[in-house]
């Protein structure tokens, strides 16, 4: 995981330098949410929220959240619903903001997000532990607040794992090349359900996209707060 990361680090590392300004824009996802998508997604997950932004990664990464009891789900969700659940939850406090989810069909998607200071700050660090790399640590603080867009496929297999696989990035306006893809792709299904694990009382029958809609069949914590 962290050759992977080196990897990552010293692309943008030399993507930082020479088009700071070029990397503020990139392709666009094409979904606007609305209050109403919010709500209609979280009461189909049968959660009990108190504070959306107790459900934010950087807390359930960080091993900061309590899960209780489970319910069973069966549902679908649209790129709206799943854009505004994911983007309310993490956009105060996340590693990432502005997240926008399209769901295609057989099971591809496309992603839009925000690098936010915390994934930034995670990138300095580990780039500081690299002799060759830790000199140029500071030039990262660039990437706060570079859009990044992904396009890829998810599916279930397993009980409580994802298979995610990803076919274009795009980190600002540069299009990453097949070198850089493949050494994301690597650890992306191990990220994934990396994350999963951190939510106890999630599982997963069968995951999949048809006709533009995410299809969830499994259980879902009935309720997740913050571990102060």
């Amino acid at each position: 995981m962290n050759k992977f990361i080196k990897f990552i680090i010293f692309d943008l590392i030399i993507f930082a330098i020479g088009f700071t300004c070029f990397l503020r824009m990139t392709k666009n996802v094409e979904v606007e949410w609305t209050t109403a998508d919010y709500e209609s997604g979280i009461e189909k997950t049968k959660l009990a929220v108190g504070n959306i932004n107790d459900l934010n990664l950087t807390d359930a990464l960080n091993n900061k959240i309590i899960c209780y009891g489970q319910n069973v789900v069966q549902t679908s969700f649209s790129s709206k619903e799943m854009s505004a659940i994911l983007s309310t939850a993490n956009d105060e406090l996340g590693p990432i903001s502005n997240i926008k989810v399209k769901f295609l069909n057989y099971n591809e998607m496309e992603v839009n997000f925000t690098l936010e200071k915390a994934t930034v700050d995670f990138l300095k660090e580990t780039a500081k532990e690299d002799p060759k790399m830790g000199k140029y640590a500071s030039f990262l603080d660039m990437m706060v607040g570079t859009p990044v867009y992904m396009k890829g496929k998810i599916n279930s297999y397993g009980k409580y794992n994802i298979d995610a696989s990803v076919e274009t990035i795009y980190i600002g306006n540069i299009h990453l090349g097949t070198e850089v893809v493949d050494k994301v792709q690597v650890s992306l299904s191990p990220f994934a359900n990396f994350i999963i694990s951190k939510y106890v009382g999630l599982s997963i029958g069968q995951l999949y996209i048809d006709d533009d809609k995410l299809e969830f069949i499994g259980t879902l914590p009935a309720r997740i707060e913050k571990n102060y």
